[in-house]
């Protein structure tokens, strides 16, 4: 979910980055006041029955990567 970003700077990240996994837009900050006052970059996986399956506080490749596939064997 981003951070105030437009629908076009989200749309720009996906296509340099090649991410084709679903991303939110948060233009108010609503979302971001809950979960992520404290530290950024922060990310959550919500499976489907909305139930937080991982959270990542932070950056780094590796750590991202599994992430992604993670998220990505969720959706499948």
């Amino acid at each position: 979910i981003s951070r105030e970003e437009t629908r076009e700077q989200v749309k720009k990240f996906r296509e340099r980055n090649g991410y084709t996994f679903p991303m939110g837009l948060d233009p108010e900050r609503k979302i971001y006041s809950k979960f992520a006052t404290a530290t950024i970059p922060r990310n959550f996986i919500i499976d489907k029955k909305g139930k937080i399956v991982e959270i990542e506080v932070g950056y780094t490749k590796e750590a991202f990567a599994k992430i992604i596939e993670k998220l990505e064997r969720l959706l499948k």
